[in-house]
């Protein structure tokens, strides 16, 4: 057995390392232990902290009198043996011991262990941790473990935490009891008494208040104290130091636990506090904007040591109390809308409804809906809501009315018109509907509502007034006559006067014509088969005998065209009765159109072709009127494209005219150019 007087010291474990026979294990004779090794044992055994060490590759284990405490019944056997033979915690400690000897620190915090003195066994807390230990070469060749007792502070953390436990189920049982209290009152005044009082009585404090901040200045709203303190007094928020008001307009809270060693105080304040025998106080600010909000504050009539927990129930008391003042405010405002909304829909001559979208049953009637059912509203209201609305209606009108609220129902907002037959005398009335949804904050459907409006007596008027344009389409056509009487008087004392008068008559009469299809154009739109015919009945019906031919389709033309395309096309025919195709008996005629798509958008494509007959002088160099209007008038007031060829054959001219979606110039120019 190896003996030496190394390692030093005394001590149990001192000398059981100097009697162990070493050179039976992994680590050799005492004397031939490296250096690391041996600094590293009068470390361990100088610590008065549980020590180990584990070395080399097989963990042998080596450790002080505070760790022997720690192994108990596993001491002193487990010395000079490997860990995991010497230990049962071979599960849980060889993850460890693997990451240590990679060059990881690990530490351990909170260890619940077992510890042996004077003959008994105790639990005990601690913090443990385990480090290499590198050799002169920088290898690593050991563990240094070490646990650091931390039971008094532990016990210590675990009461406080076992305080706080039981002072946060008070803080929230007396929150719970606060909005229970809260909860059963409607009015705001009586909601800031009843938080007052049962927080000054919770805390045992002298006065607390409640406030609103009104130009610039806190106004108590309710004040609870005890015994005689006197009532709070609204003050200035000037009043306060710079940095209190850096935190007052910050949100955060004042705090204040004795006024005469507060150095944010001001000798006036301090004054006033006195006369008001406060000396310790919190003050709690809700700010939805800059000097606009709510103030929460206690005050006590002596020093005052505020807990945190004291100031966030305060917080939070402020919060609760401002939402529920809100709340009541809320359903006072609600209240109140609800009441205008009935006055104006009861005082309403319109029909007024609101119907559930899933159901389509009526939730909400005003009286005029109700009236206008007279004994049968009962019966109505008793069954199907919507069907009973549905039968009122003519049955022309129903299916268009249903597409309408489901439309509605979809999140569109529809007016529409419609014919009811009212069940209280039988009447037909016309109504015209707005019929909007509903939302919800999530932007669903829950319900729609509609305006009914009568406009029977309208559509009374628009029929008078139909009547009243025919009659003044009548009086335009008599005055463009006396216009013609004026210039043929005017004209009398021009150059060849009888020419000229010709010419304007015609073409004043053509505009004449014209004015009776725009006048019926609401009921009858108008065709370019119609403007054509037109033309060609104005001409001398033994010309045209099997001499024209005309083809197209119905196509509808937009109003703001019909009077220049009108008179291209009486151009264009009293051309071709005077020189063209049919100024002779062999000329032939044929007009025809249809519609195509040009760069995406619809037009009108119209061709007039002549073919002349035997004998027929042509002078293909003359510009007259109807060409200068086809050729310019058109491309530059319709957006037209146009060509326009004569030759000794005949005339063949073309007309591309866009029907829609396609920008068309100021109607203002829409008149035929003057000839220069």
């Amino acid at each position: 057995m190896d003996t030496a007087a190394w390692p030093h010291g005394q001590g149990e474990m001192a000398d059981r390392i100097r009697t162990f026979d070493w050179a039976s294990t992994p680590l050799g004779p005492i004397l031939s232990w490296p250096q690391t090794l041996k600094a590293a044992v009068e470390v361990m055994l100088a610590s008065g902290f549980p020590a180990s060490i584990q070395w080399g590759r097989e963990a042998i284990l080596l450790y002080n009198d505070a760790n022997a405490r720690l192994l108990g019944g596993l001491h002193p056997v487990a010395l000079g043996r490997p860990v995991f033979d010497a230990l049962p915690t071979r599960h849980s400690w060889e993850p460890v011991l693997r990451r240590v000897m990679t060059g990881e620190s690990i530490a351990f915090g909170e260890q619940r262990l077992l510890t042996n003195e004077d003959g008994g066994e105790r639990k005990i807390w601690a913090d443990r941790a385990a480090s290499p230990i590198r050799d002169e070469t920088g290898a690593i060749v050991g563990i240094w473990e070490v646990s650091i007792g931390i039971t008094a502070y532990a016990q210590r953390q675990r009461k406080a935490a076992e305080d706080a436990f039981r002072e946060s189920e008070a803080r929230d049982a007396f929150l719970l009891r606060l909005s229970d209290a809260l909860r059963v009152l409607a009015e705001p005044v009586a909601m800031r008494t009843t938080a007052c009082r049962m927080v000054g009585e919770h805390l045992r404090v002298n006065r607390c208040s409640y406030g609103e901040i009104s130009g610039g200045e806190v106004v108590p709203r309710a004040t609870w104290g005890r015994d005689d303190a006197p009532p709070t007094e609204r003050f200035a928020l000037g009043e306060s130091s710079p940095a209190a008001m850096e935190d007052f307009l910050a949100g955060r809270a004042i705090v204040v636990e004795d006024i005469e060693s507060n150095p944010r105080l001001s000798e006036s304040r301090r004054e006033r506090l006195r006369a008001a025998r406060i000396a310790a106080f919190i003050g709690v600010a809700l700010l939805e904007e800059a000097r606009n909000g709510a103030v929460f504050w206690v005050q006590s009539a002596v020093p005052r040591a505020w807990a945190a927990s004291e100031v966030e129930l305060i917080r939070d008391v402020a919060e609760r109390t401002c939402a529920a003042v809100e709340r009541a405010r809320a359903g006072t405002a609600l209240r109140n809308s609800e009441q205008r909304f009935r006055q104006f829909a009861e005082a309403s001559s319109d029909v007024i409804w609101i119907r559930d979208a899933k159901t389509l049953q009526l939730e909400y009637w005003n009286p005029v809906f109700r009236s206008g059912f007279g004994d049968k509203w009962d019966a109505m209201i008793a069954g199907d809501r919507l069907k009973g609305w549905l039968e009122i209606i003519v049955p022309e009108d129903r299916e268009r009315t249903l597409d309408v609220i489901a439309r509605v129902v979809s999140g569109e907002r529809m007016t529409f018109e419609y014919r009811i037959k009212r069940p209280c005398d039988g009447e037909i009335l016309w109504t015209r509907s707005t019929v909007f949804p509903l939302l919800d904050e999530a932007g669903r459907v829950p319900r729609i509502g509609g305006i009914c409006h009568d406009i029977t007596a309208e559509k009374a008027t628009a029929e008078r007034m139909e009547s009243l344009v025919a009659e003044l389409q009548h009086r335009t056509r008599n005055l463009m006559a006396v216009v013609q009487s004026i210039i043929a008087q005017t004209l009398a004392t021009s150059e060849d006067p009888d020419a000229f008068r010709t010419r304007i008559d015609e073409r004043l009469i053509a505009l004449s014509r014209v004015q009776s299809l725009l006048s019926r154009s609401e009921q009858q739109p108008i065709t370019i088969g119609a403007l054509v015919q037109l033309e060609l009945d104005a001409l001398d019906r033994n010309v045209l005998r099997n001499r024209v031919e005309v083809s197209g389709p119905d196509v509808r033309i937009r109003n703001s065209t019909v009077q220049i395309l009108t008179l291209a096309l009486h151009e264009l025919a009293t051309n071709a009765r005077k020189y063209g195709a049919l100024a002779t008996s062999q000329g032939r005629l044929r007009i025809g159109w249809h519609v195509e798509s040009i760069e995406g958008f619809p037009s009108l494509l119209l061709s007039w072709i002549e073919e002349r007959g035997v004998g027929v002088a042509v002078k293909p160099d003359r510009r007259g009127y109807g060409r200068e209007l086809i050729e310019r008038a058109l491309p530059y007031t319709l957006n037209a494209e146009t060509r326009y060829e004569l030759d000794e054959t005949g005339l063949r001219c073309t007309i591309a005219l866009p029907l829609a979606g396609r920008d068309q110039r100021n109607e203002a120019h829409e008149r035929p150019p003057t000839r220069p």
